[in-house]
């Protein structure tokens, strides 16, 4: 009996070694792999190849073009691509760098993505902090470019926050320049030259880099943008000027360094500073800077976009003051450049000033369809701007924030779990070594404190995560509230154009045909306006209203409105027909919603339908619901589109089989709809065969 005793205690004996090793195994692997994420990064430094090259590359590019530049890039590839890390990452950002300078975003993108790729693939060790922000910042740039928002602000907010952990203020200061120059580009001139006075502050902790130097006259040239768009004359001018003197001290201290691109900067602020000299009258002193500036660009065979605004300026002021064959120059040169510098803002303004030069030389024909042109680009413009405030991407960002501020919670959490695992495993222990009541009492009432001060943790966690949730709920409510006054400031002032037109209607007396024509179009363009601010009144309040349902004949009102259809129908010599069974559906519905979405599914249909064709409306009843099916043997919708065609605001809008005009909120309104009916809808598609979209809705 004793020795079974002695081998019983040899075995738990064993069994307690094996588990010590294994516990503390477990927590040098845990402690290793802690410090590993601490990895500092190596010491930033300077490479002498980088920045002769980067020079010679900008004026390859401008006296021999692009392709010459790549060949020299292709030349500097051979040398210095596999020697290290270090000098990949510098190969690569120089292909980065020339293709997003020759407007190759698309190139530029992939290099980028490489960039990334092999920051995060390898140690921080091997690269310093200013690598990691610097190619977050330039994938932020060009997928802002590329129009992918939302990457943008990824990588712009993983610059920020890299940039706020190591303290590196010169990087904020970056950030704020960026984000003032979106700000500005939607208009939104106030918020932007907070932003550049942000960025003007923190550029003060940069060291003396010709770069860092350049980035503060950037933002001094755009105070003076900001401030002329918001007609304080005085202050832009003050910026302007303060700009010049920078550019003055960048060329005084790196004498030699990259003077082209100073005299380009020289000749755009000049230029800026002659535009905002004509709007205050002092037309000779507008028109001898702006001359300045046109000269400066053609004699260093560059003619960058803001020349080109340079021209149209001087020749508006040229129009002004009836210098018209001098204005016909400049708005030739101009549009002899259209093929080389393709820039819709710089086309959209040159069809403006051609309809006022048109106009004051008589040719009112012409006149009309230069702007009837500026009108069209200019919503091709309006419609590629995502409109956005300060609020607004500060917003964007924290939520960011507290994505990752989740994430990094759901870690911990996980952590926690293993930390528990290893605490039950030394309570085990301590068990079985433990022999005295006493000691093990100890053992149960420190864990016991351990685990409440873990179970106190987690609930401030939760907490946390409710306030986060709770920030994102106030987010896409101030959204909702912003689309709605929209909305309601519109309808007005659309509601009383089109009243105004109705006037005028019934007040001319024997119009022309063109008159008429004329007038039918302002009409249709005012009622397409009404109509897309009822979508988005509908937008912003579906999903804050009550559902107000009530029982009705689903047979007879879907019959009713496929007749009122029909005619819409006939005007492209189109069938509508409707099949049900012979007992009549009744359902508790909201009669006016759920009509409005077969308008939608059908008024798709006509739209996307070839003349001639037919549409049927199918009723079917079942068990619990009755489904809708809209069926039309048109255009179909293609594979890459099928999973956006619900998205508010779309991507998937196409111009229907005439032409007709998209708004891309039908089906997103239409879907919302359904579903706070508690049904479904989908469809199947097939391109150039046809679509039929399918609506489940239950009885009550």
């Amino acid at each position: 009996m004793l020795l079974k005793f002695v081998k019983t205690r040899r075995s738990i004996g064993a069994t307690c070694c094996l588990t010590y090793y294994a516990c503390f195994s477990l927590i040098f692997l845990l402690i290793l792999g802690g410090c590993r994420q601490q990895d500092e990064f190596a010491e930033p430094r300077v490479y002498s190849y980088v920045d002769t090259a980067d020079i010679k590359l900008h004026h390859i590019r401008i006296q021999q073009g692009q392709e010459a530049g790549t060949k020299y890039l292709d030349s500097l590839r051979n040398i210095y691509y596999t020697k290290s890390l270090r000098d990949r990452l510098n190969v690569l950002y120089m292909y980065c760098d020339h293709y997003f300078r020759s407007g190759r975003h698309d190139m530029a993108n992939k290099y980028a993505d490489s960039l990334v790729q092999i920051l995060e693939a390898n140690d921080r060790g091997d690269f310093s902090a200013e690598n990691f922000i610097s190619t977050y910042y330039y994938k932020a740039d060009i997928s802002y470019l590329l129009n992918d928002v939302n990457t943008a602000y990824e990588y712009y907010y993983k610059a920020l926050s890299l940039a706020k952990k190591l303290d590196e203020r010169c990087f904020i200061g970056y950030y704020n320049l960026k984000m003032g120059i979106i700000v500005f580009r939607n208009a939104r001139y106030k918020d932007a030259i907070e932003y550049f006075r942000r960025s003007l502050q923190n550029n003060s902790y940069c060291d003396e880099r010709f770069l860092y130097s350049y980035r503060i006259q950037q933002a001094k040239n755009n105070l003076g943008l900001c401030y002329e768009r918001l007609g304080v004359y005085d202050s832009a001018v003050y910026y302007y000027n303060a700009a010049l003197e920078e550019v003055q001290r960048i060329k005084e201290k790196y004498p030699g360094v990259n003077d082209l691109l100073l005299y380009i900067a020289n000749a755009v602020i000049k230029g800026n500073l002659g535009g905002v000299h004509a709007r205050m009258g002092n037309n000779d002193t507008a028109e001898a800077l702006m001359k300045e500036s046109i000269a400066v660009c053609e004699k260093n065979g560059n003619e960058p976009i803001d020349a080109q605004y340079t021209r149209l300026k001087l020749a508006g002021l040229y129009m002004t003051n009836g210098r018209m064959m001098e204005a016909q120059i400049l708005l030739d040169r101009v549009a002899s450049l259209r093929d080389t510098l393709k820039d819709l803002s710089v086309q959209t303004r040159w069809n403006k000033s051609m309809s006022d030069y048109s106009s004051l030389t008589g040719n009112y024909k012409d006149a009309y369809n230069y702007y009837m042109t500026y009108v069209r680009m200019q919503d091709s413009l309006l419609a590629q701007k995502e409109t956005v405030s300060m609020a607004a991407i500060d917003s964007y960002i924290e939520n960011i924030d507290n994505r990752n501020t989740i994430a990094d919670l759901k870690e911990s959490a996980e952590k926690r779990k293993l930390y528990l695992v290893i605490v039950i495993c030394l309570s085990v222990l301590g068990i079985v070594v433990t022999v005295t009541a006493i000691n093990n009492w100890r053992k149960s009432k420190r864990h016991v404190e351990e685990l409440t001060y873990m179970n106190s943790f987690v609930n401030k966690q939760k907490t946390q995560l409710e306030e986060a949730l709770y920030r994102l709920e106030k987010a896409t409510g101030e959204k909702d509230r912003i689309l709605k006054a929209v909305s309601h400031d519109m309808r007005s002032p659309v509601n009383s154009a089109l009243a105004l037109l109705e006037i005028f209607e019934t007040t001319v007396k024997d119009p022309t045909e063109e008159q008429k024509e004329y007038l039918h179009l302002m009409r249709k363009s005012g009622e397409q306006a009404l109509n897309l601010t009822k979508d988005l009144l509908e937008v912003a309040t579906l999903s804050k209203e009550k559902l107000e349902t009530e029982l009705t004949d689903i047979t007879n009102e879907l019959r009713e409105r496929v007749k009122l259809l029909q005619y819409k129908a006939a005007e492209k010599e189109q069938r509508v027909t409707f099949e049900s069974p012979g007992n009549h559906i009744s359902a508790h519905v909201n009669k006016e919603k759920l009509l409005r979405v077969v308008g939608n599914l059908v008024n798709n249909a006509i739209k996307f339908s070839p003349v001639a064709g037919e549409i049927n409306v199918r009723l079917k009843s079942g068990v619990d619901n009755f489904m809708i099916e809209v069926q039309d043997c048109g255009i179909g919708i293609p594979e890459h589109l099928k999973d956006k065609v619900f998205d508010l605001f779309s991507e998937a809008k196409r111009y229907g089989t005439l032409g007709e005009q998209p708004f891309g909120l039908g089906l997103s309104i239409s879907k919302q709809i359904v579903e706070a009916h508690g049904g479904k809808i989908w469809f199947d598609s097939k391109e150039g065969k046809g679509t039929t979209f399918y609506i489940i809705v239950p009885y009550s």
